[in-house]
């Protein structure tokens, strides 16, 4: 849907906001598209996201544990309306690849899945990097040992 235009061009060319309203998946792309001064595609659209999904405790409490080791406030709320996976797949330290990956998935609980076992094998690699900073600090090296960078 867009949302804004921002600049609108001599050439009758703009540019605009836009806000994404389902996931798709694009299944051809033409840029410009025939006859037009815009791109176009045509796509096919994921399932609608279930109303309010299930979110599975344990990733509630990996999410959490992620956010206390970084000491950084939880912004998420897993009883809001957006699935879960994705309000919280974007902070968790996921490369481009994976989050583009967790959106070709198609259900909410897929995505748990998928993230749940992305938290399972970087949190065990977070705690250690932790308790190295730690260490460090404490044997008076450094005075200052910056936050971790996901």
């Amino acid at each position: 849907e867009v949302s804004e235009v921002v600049t609108r061009y001599e050439d009758g060319t703009l540019d605009i906001r836009i806000h994404g309203l389902r996931v798709f998946r694009i299944l051809d792309f033409e840029n410009p598209a025939p006859g037009k001064l815009y791109a176009a595609g045509a796509v096919s659209l994921y399932p609608i996201p279930e109303a309010s999904p299930a979110v599975r405790e344990d990733l509630i409490e990996a999410v959490a544990q992620l956010y206390k080791l970084l000491n950084t406030p939880i912004k998420f709320n897993p009883d809001f309306p957006q699935p879960y996976s994705y309000q919280v797949a974007h902070g968790i330290g996921l490369s481009m690849e994976d989050e583009y990956e967790l959106l070709t998935l198609e259900t909410e609980f897929e995505r748990q899945e998928y993230l749940l076992t992305h938290l399972s094998q970087a949190l065990p690699v977070i705690e250690n990097m932790e308790r190295t900073k730690e260490r460090i600090r404490m044997n008076g090296h450094f005075r200052e040992f910056g936050p971790l960078n996901l």
